[in-house]
């Protein structure tokens, strides 16, 4: 992918996320003319983004932590003692 397409996806996607989801489909097919594979870089990441919410990212925020408890053992000596 060259830099241009890079920024054009960016573009098309930064827009489509502000609009209403019910006009996000006509507005990316509008912008990437008959281009399938722009609409579908786009689609993918305006599917990811909607994915993300804050609930799904505090829940993995703490399986990670739950995970790093579980796989470390308590220490045998802190400080000087």
């Amino acid at each position: 992918m060259t830099p241009d397409r890079w920024e054009r996806i960016k573009a098309v996607f930064h827009q489509a996320t502000e609009l209403p989801a019910s006009e996000r489909a006509a507005f990316v097919r509008a912008q990437c003319d008959s281009d399938a594979d722009l609409i579908e870089q786009v689609v993918s990441l305006i599917q990811s983004h909607e994915s993300q919410t804050i609930s799904g990212i505090v829940d993995q925020v703490a399986l990670d932590a739950l995970e790093d408890l579980e796989s470390n053992t308590a220490p045998t000596r802190i400080g000087p003692w």
